[in-house]
């Protein structure tokens, strides 16, 4: 099974998604990882298409050793239209670099990864973090704003989800929605808050 979940397509005309995929054998070109992760579920993957559709820009998977999934992606509009990707991870070593939070915290966390591609080398990982608390956390939308700082959306079951400058600070229902806002380089938070009432929530994109 192979399942696309967000599309994004930027100034040249790229197209760019991400989801997840069952695939031992899902077309890989110019990757961060070459090979799927988990033994027993889904990894996620991002693949850029050229304009015209007939060739792989680069293609990766992206996952741990648990199941994990892409759900909301974003390209930046620099010259080499760096991909910011969201989604949930159940791995304790999903690739982690320059992390806001190194750690697996809950059973599955929501992940902020940026990937990106020069066109001479294999694609890079600048950065990559987990974000949630001691429950399940998914990411499900991401935007980014004129300074490249990110804006993240999704769902919290933790009642100690990240926050910072928050309009809600605790969780109110048994799933809340989050809004987080980060740095361009997802080093720290510049907002982030629970958003919901006393019944189920959820941000998506």
């Amino acid at each position: 099974d192979d399942v696309g979940t967000a599309i994004v397509v930027d100034d040249y005309n790229n197209a760019t998604l991400t989801g997840y995929t069952l695939s031992y054998d899902f077309p890989v070109w110019e990757a961060v990882q070459y090979n799927k992760s988990s033994c027993y579920g889904s990894d996620a993957f991002v693949t850029r298409l050229w304009d015209n559709g007939t060739a792989l820009v680069f293609s990766t998977y992206l996952g741990g050793c648990g199941d994990d999934a892409g759900l909301g992606i974003a390209v930046n509009s620099s010259i080499s239209q760096d991909t910011f990707v969201t989604g949930y991870t159940f791995s304790c070593d999903f690739p982690n670099t320059s992390a806001f939070q190194p750690n697996l915290s809950g059973g599955c966390d929501a992940f902020v990864t940026s990937i990106s591609y020069d066109g001479t080398t294999n694609a890079t990982i600048p950065f990559s973090t987990f974000l949630g608390g001691s429950q399940n956390d998914q990411g499900k939308g991401i935007a980014l704003d004129s300074s490249g700082n990110i804006f993240i959306t999704g769902t919290t079951r933790s009642p100690n989800f990240p926050t910072q400058n928050a309009f809600r600070s605790d969780i109110r229902g048994t799933r809340d929605a989050f809004i987080t806002k980060m740095d361009s380089t997802a080093s720290a938070l510049i907002y982030s808050t629970y958003l919901g009432g006393n019944g189920d929530e959820a941000g998506v994109q």
